[in-house]
C-alpha cells in the first residue's frame, strides 16, 4: 500500500515546474513553464509573471513516445501577438529531474530547448 501511495503523489510525468532554456547557440533565453495534467487535458504558463508570458492554449501529449505539442499565446516587445510552438520529447521519463527538450518557435524565433522538471 504505501508504495503505491507516494506513487500516487509523484504525479503525472508532465505536471508540475519546468526550468531551463530555449534559443540559437549564444542566444539562449530562460525559461520556466508551468504544467498540468488534468483527466486528459494539458495545459499551463510559459514564463508566468514575466513580460514574455504565454498561456498555453493547445496541449498535447503522446504517450505512445512521450512527445509534446504546446501552443501559446505571448506578446513581443511591442505588445504585438506572437505565437509559441514547442515541440519536444520527455527523456529520463522514471526520474523525478525527468528532461523536455526539442524545437521551440516563439513568432519568426527558432531554436532548441531543453527543460529540466523541478
Amino acid at each position: 500500500f504505501l508504495p503505491a501511495a507516494s506513487m500516487a503523489q509523484h504525479g503525472h510525468p508532465l505536471a508540475g515546474i519546468w526550468l531551463g532554456d530555449w534559443g540559437a547557440a549564444g542566444n539562449r533565453s530562460d525559461v520556466v513553464m508551468e504544467l498540468y495534467w488534468m483527466n486528459t487535458t494539458l495545459s499551463g504558463n510559459i514564463n508566468p509573471g514575466f513580460p514574455d508570458a504565454a498561456t498555453i492554449e493547445v496541449g498535447e501529449l503522446d504517450s505512445s513516445n512521450w512527445t509534446v505539442h504546446l501552443e501559446a499565446a505571448s506578446k513581443d516587445e511591442a505588445g504585438n501577438p506572437v505565437k509559441v510552438i514547442v515541440d519536444g520529447q520527455i527523456e529520463n521519463l522514471g526520474s523525478a529531474k525527468r528532461t523536455l527538450s526539442g524545437t521551440w518557435k516563439r513568432g519568426s524565433a527558432t531554436g532548441d530547448f531543453k527543460l529540466t522538471r523541478e
